[in-house]
């Protein structure tokens, strides 16, 4: 694996400190977190997507003075648009240290509610997807340790699917 996504990821989970109880990671960096501080096996290294899926609950509290989406505003990533819908399905693109980051929000789908796009937080709009509320519930916390790369005080604590509500999902 590149060592500059994992700097990207780490530097990304930084920004973002203060949320890191509000969200789930998903998508690739699931089993990369397995891997590395699940199993403590750092010599394996999963396929996965650059991109970065956090996991949402429909709400998400404002925590502190700022949203998900004005921290990573200052950090320098820019919104883009993936749909025409309205609100359109958003995806932050930015550079932290040189390295390009794409971070995706996803949350759970309910019902027969057409909408493919829910604002979760203000200025924060998350994918709405079928069955994400299953990754969402059923959780580890694991603890990232390697602060030298990440540039943080202290080792931080994020959630991830548990690995067999993970794979249930993908399949």
């Amino acid at each position: 694996m590149n060592e500059r996504f994992i700097l990207g990821f780490y530097k990304t989970l930084v920004i973002l400190r203060d949320y890191l109880s509000e969200f789930v990671v998903g998508g690739g960096w699931a089993p990369f977190l397995y891997y590395r501080y699940l199993f403590n096996d750092r010599q394996r290294e999963p396929v996965f997507t650059r991109d970065i899926d956090l996991l949402v609950k429909p709400k998400i509290p404002i925590i502190g003075q700022k949203t998900m989406d004005q921290l990573l505003v200052e950090a320098g990533f820019k919104t883009g648009f993936k749909s025409r819908e309205n609100p359109p399905i958003v995806h932050y693109e930015g550079t932290i240290e040189g390295i390009d980051v794409e971070i995706e929000f996803l949350t759970d789908q309910t019902g027969s509610r057409p909408e493919v796009v829910l604002k979760v937080q203000e200025g924060l709009h998350a994918e709405a997807l079928r069955y994400v509320s299953l990754l969402v519930e059923n959780i580890l916390v694991l603890t990232i340790d390697d602060t030298g790369l990440m540039d943080a005080p202290s080792p931080l604590t994020v959630k991830v699917p548990t690995p067999a509500a993970y794979l249930f999902q993908k399949g």
